[in-house]
């Protein structure tokens, strides 16, 4: 009864083994009429499951929210990780939560409980532009980190303030769009040009209290995570020409042995281009399997 039962359930299931669950399903009602075939496959089938299975956490640079990262957390997902997109406060879907209290350090927050209350661990934070600032204080602050991965992103020293990371000629753009409490959009009409039209309606002010005032990237991490940066060589940046605009950080990468790689797409890469968003991902991640080397702070102090 029950090789017959097996043999039953297993005819049912491979009508559809396109799906995971199916075709496991498949292995394991096979084994009650033939185990020793089937032990050594099942095996296999969970140890790749575990290779290729990432937990990939997006966060969305400024104006945007959770949304822009859409079409590369469906993509992720497809390929069989897990997938999170955070909405800062303030952004997106919680623009409505936009106050004179929303400040750097309340975003910060925003990443760290998301990683708490949906009790991740060996995350992969992907931030865009805004987000490396972000990105860079959680790393500091939690060991459920295991790799950063900047694309086009600002990533600040201990100290620093947001400010101090736009060259002079973006700082005085800015001081115009500044209005009480908030970033006007679009903080550069490069901004809008690079994203679809669906997209550019859902750009909104940027929270801007605190982004004169020095950044406390804090500590408590005892791990140091993998760090990957990708520049855009398609211009104009986000803020200002690229030799003014991301020289102090890389070099600080470079002297760390950070992989700095460059991709032929503009700033708004997770909007323009999906799918190459997606491939800058996964080839970042390429061998964090087999371990990561030891980093130096990634506070990523100043060199004297």
């Amino acid at each position: 009864m029950i090789a017959k039962k097996a043999i039953r359930a297993h005819k049912e299931c491979y009508q559809d083994t396109r799906h995971e669950y199916c075709y496991l399903s498949t292995v394991y009602v096979m084994k009650a009429t033939a185990p020793s075939r089937f032990d050594h496959e099942a095996d296999a089938i969970e140890h790749r499951k575990e290779d290729v299975m990432k937990t990939f956490v997006l966060i969305h640079g400024g104006h945007h929210g959770g949304w822009a990262w859409r079409s590369v957390a469906r993509d992720l997902r497809s390929a069989g990780h897990e997938v999170i997109t955070p909405t800062l406060t303030g952004l997106g879907d919680r623009a409505h939560l936009m106050s004179e209290s929303v400040t750097v350090q309340t975003h910060i927050t925003d990443v760290l409980n998301v990683l708490y209350y949906e009790d991740l661990h060996d995350v992969v934070l992907v931030a865009h532009s805004y987000a490396g600032i972000i990105a860079t204080a959680v790393a500091r602050r939690t060991d459920r980190v295991s790799h950063v991965i900047f694309i086009d992103a600002q990533v600040p020293v201990d100290g620093e303030s947001f400010l101090d990371l736009l060259p002079p000629i973006m700082r005085l753009f800015l001081d115009q769009m500044i209005e009480p409490g908030r970033i006007t959009y679009p903080v550069v009409q490069g901004i809008l040009d690079q994203s679809p039209g669906w997209a550019a309606e859902r750009l909104v002010a940027q929270p801007a209290i605190g982004l004169d005032q020095p950044i406390e990237l804090g500590s408590g991490a005892t791990t140091k995570p993998a760090m990957t940066y990708w520049i855009a060589t398609v211009g104009p940046s986000a803020c200002g020409p690229y030799d003014d605009w991301y020289a102090p950080w890389i070099d600080r990468f470079k002297s760390q042995g950070v992989p700095i790689r460059e991709y032929a797409g503009d700033h708004e890469v997770i909007l323009s281009d999906p799918k190459l968003t997606v491939s800058l991902i996964l080839e970042s991640v390429q061998g964090d399997d087999r371990g990561t080397p030891e980093r130096d702070d990634l506070a990523l102090q100043e060199q004297s």
